[in-house]
């Protein structure tokens, strides 16, 4: 596991200053080309966005700063000493949608109040409630590495179907999932609304995660599959680390 190690050399002036310039600038939006790109950097460039002056730590990030109200980086950049370049790892954003909605249609999250129920219920009057959800999508997990599945299942209109039904834990975790996933390459969002959108879901699975305690988690974070867990993590933190890049 990635320890989580308190925050880190892209500073919160950096990356706050980075989101607001861009707020309104579309066109620079970062598309996954640019998120899985290695990113060059001089190792005597003063502009490096990433390393302090008369640092000598060669790790990438400092270990502290007040970002997002004092969070820290669940994970680091990988810096490459041979070239100076910032490796920033991760996987799609549709793969941890696809396994999101294996996970929550097959044994819920239940520690967090989120029951696989929710969704059977949702599909089950599929027809009648507007959700046009089916048993098939959810109960037999229909093609489970289909993306257009995945959507539905943490569709609006599914969100809406499980408030009318009293489900309005599954509902706001379902807007938090599908916020996520439009925070990747939807048209039409700033730059401040795809960062906003990211640290809501990053703020849910670090609350009431304590990582300094023995024994530390295991197969599992939150009732989560840790590859899965860790997965949404560092996503959404290199992502975050990017905007030091950006212009």
């Amino acid at each position: 596991m990635n320890k989580a190690t308190h925050i880190s050399n892209v500073t919160a002036d950096t990356v706050t200053t980075a989101v607001m310039q861009n707020a309104e600038m579309n066109q620079h939006d970062l598309t996954e080309a640019e998120q899985i790109q290695l990113l060059s950097c001089s190792d005597n460039d003063d502009t490096d966005p990433l390393q302090e002056d008369d640092h000598e730590d060669t790790n990438s990030l400092r270990d502290e700063n007040d970002i997002n109200n004092g969070n820290y980086w669940y994970a680091k950049t990988k810096l490459i000493n041979s070239d100076s370049r910032y490796l920033l790892d991760f996987l799609d954003p549709e793969h941890l949608l696809a396994n999101m909605r294996t996970k929550v249609c097959t044994t819920g999250i239940n520690k967090a109040g989120i029951k696989t129920e929710a969704w059977m219920q949702v599909a089950k009057y599929g027809k009648q409630n507007g959700s046009n959800l089916s048993l098939a999508l959810v109960e037999h997990l229909l093609d489970k590495q289909n993306v257009a599945f995945a959507i539905k299942t943490f569709s609006e209109e599914v969100e809406t179907a499980m408030k009318n039904a009293g489900y309005h834990i599954e509902a706001n975790f379902r807007s938090l999932i599908r916020n996520w996933y439009r925070a990747q390459d939807e048209p039409g969002l700033s730059c401040y609304e795809r960062h906003l959108y990211e640290q809501n879901l990053r703020q849910w699975l670090l609350e009431d995660v304590r990582f300094d305690i023995f024994p530390p988690p295991g197969r599992y974070v939150k009732d989560i599959p840790i590859v899965l867990y860790e997965g949404f993590l560092i996503h959404i933190d290199r992502r975050s680390q990017l905007y030091a890049f950006t212009n």
